[in-house]
């Protein structure tokens, strides 16, 4: 027999890392895990699937990568400052979400803000 919660008011049983019953699913218990991946699995493989075409492009470089070594390093330090950037982006919405500071109807205004950031940087 799995693992059941108890009620508390403050628990969501989306939120639980207990195996908890779901009638309408047949009582098959369900964890954090599985209710969390099943909506996110189309954008992971999605994801997978972009990856596996970078790895394409860089193969198809491997000349150029094999005279000149100083490049793979150069691109690991560009990855990384990319995900950086998309983490620190990432945040900043959700922030201003929170907030109230984008909100319906402002989200045209952030993008057109965010997009004219770069402009100073680009060469």
């Amino acid at each position: 027999m799995p693992l059941t919660k108890q009620p508390h008011p403050h628990d969501d049983e989306s939120t639980s890392l207990i195996a908890v019953r779901r009638p309408h699913l047949g009582g098959a218990p369900e964890t954090l895990v599985q209710t969390a991946l099943r909506p996110r699995a189309g954008m992971l493989v999605g994801l997978l699937l972009f990856q596996s075409c970078s790895s394409f492009i860089l193969t198809s470089y491997s000349g150029l990568l094999q005279r000149h070594p100083v490049i793979v390093s150069f691109l690991t330090m560009l990855v990384g400052a990319g995900g950086n950037a998309g983490n620190q982006a990432a945040v900043l919405v959700i922030r201003g979400l929170a907030l109230g500071e984008i909100h319906v109807g402002s989200e045209g205004a952030y993008l057109l803000t965010e997009m004219r950031l770069p402009a100073p940087i680009a060469p």
